[in-house]
């Protein structure tokens, strides 16, 4: 749980239990003083694998928060616990995981064609700058690529990249998605376009399950 405070600065982590998720994006837990709790939940997908009545929950809360001032709401739901070990379900983090990861760990060849060739002269503009800032080597997330026909998670070195949380476990085997996305089915076909006419894009399926 240590990796939180580096993704969420600035934010308090309190453990809770989780009790329902409802509207989608709310989800109430309960404290350990026995209160209860509203807090966001970012997750679109249905994550019918992990909500599960009562089990052990991570937050984090937004220090001195005041609705009138900032969120309507105090927190954010991060973790969820399956038995064996954390679950990442905060999916506005795992873009910054996997950066963290191309930086680190995660090798990939040199682009066959940079995605720049694809970008407006006021995007270029932009990215040029923020590229030479990270020495060329750190992603840049995709507000830079607004020339494009979709918005990539990430840019790094050349590449497209799309990421896509995982958490769905089913019979043993972790899967992916959990639930239909329009949205994301047309970003796939976008970025296969873009692949067929040369460009390098590549898709991240990042486990945020023990067992994966």
């Amino acid at each position: 749980m240590n990796f939180l405070t580096h993704l969420a600065p600035g934010r308090k982590l309190e453990e809770v239990r989780f009790l329902k998720r409802y509207k989608r994006f709310l989800v109430d837990v309960q404290r350990r003083d026995g209160s209860l709790l509203t807090v966001h939940n970012p997750n679109t997908g249905s994550m019918k694998s992990c909500l599960k009545e009562g089990v052990r929950a991570v937050i984090s809360l937004i220090p001195d928060h005041s609705p009138e001032k900032g969120p309507r709401l105090p927190g954010t739901l991060e973790l969820l616990h399956g038995g064996k070990g954390w679950i990442g379900v905060n999916t506005m983090r795992t873009n910054s995981i996997v950066a963290a990861a191309l930086n680190t760990s995660i090798s990939l060849p040199l682009a066959a064609r940079d995605a720049r060739e694809l970008l407006s002269a006021s995007a270029l503009q932009r990215l040029e700058p923020l590229e030479q800032a990270s020495g060329g080597m750190g992603p840049l997330s995709e507000p830079v690529l607004d020339g494009l026909s979709i918005r990539p998670d990430l840019y790094w070195k050349g590449w497209l990249i799309e990421v896509k949380n995982v958490t769905q476990l089913e019979d043993d085997w972790i899967q992916f998605p959990d639930a239909v996305s329009k949205r994301a089915a047309h970003h796939m076909k976008e970025l296969g376009s873009l692949c067929r006419q040369g460009f390098s894009c590549a898709v991240v399926f990042a486990l945020s399950r023990p067992e994966g």
